[in-house]
């Protein structure tokens, strides 16, 4: 068993990345499959797992499986609790957040299925399509 000095410097650690702590902030509102974080932060696949990984060793973070999906919830665990609160606080009106759970309400509303299934091409979903055709813009004269 670590000592509580270690506990801390682990916990602090895992915190110390903003990609992070924006996988805390998505995973406040319920889980989510390793596919919708992936598009939500926007990194690879082997980066955000790391970040999973990390967060689950420090003890945030729970995970399941259903086939070959894994889903990833925010833990109970009580000696987390406050750093939760703190960290989750402290990012509430951060923009970046807030476009992270707006983009990620986006994702949630598709079948996890589907969007998985899509794999690095769930850009070309229909309900991803139809918001990126933008029409240009006009010039003056």
């Amino acid at each position: 068993m670590s000592s509580p000095l270690a506990r801390t410097l682990d916990v602090a650690k895992s915190l110390a990345n903003p990609a992070r702590i924006r996988i805390l902030a998505a995973l406040e509102k319920g889980e989510c499959c390793v596919c919708q974080l992936t598009a939500t932060l926007d990194l690879a696949p082997s980066t955000v797992s790391a970040h999973l990984s990390e967060l689950r060793r420090a003890g945030f973070l729970l995970d399941r499986k259903f086939g070959k999906i894994v889903f990833y919830r925010l833990s109970e665990q009580p000696d987390l609790k406050p750093w939760l609160k703190i960290i989750l606080a402290g990012v509430r009106d951060d923009e970046r957040i807030a476009a992270d759970r707006a983009f990620l309400d986006r994702v949630k509303a598709i079948d996890f299925e589907t969007f998985c299934g899509a794999g690095p091409r769930w850009k070309l979903l229909p309900a991803f399509r139809a918001r990126s055709r933008q029409p240009a813009p006009r010039k003056p004269g």
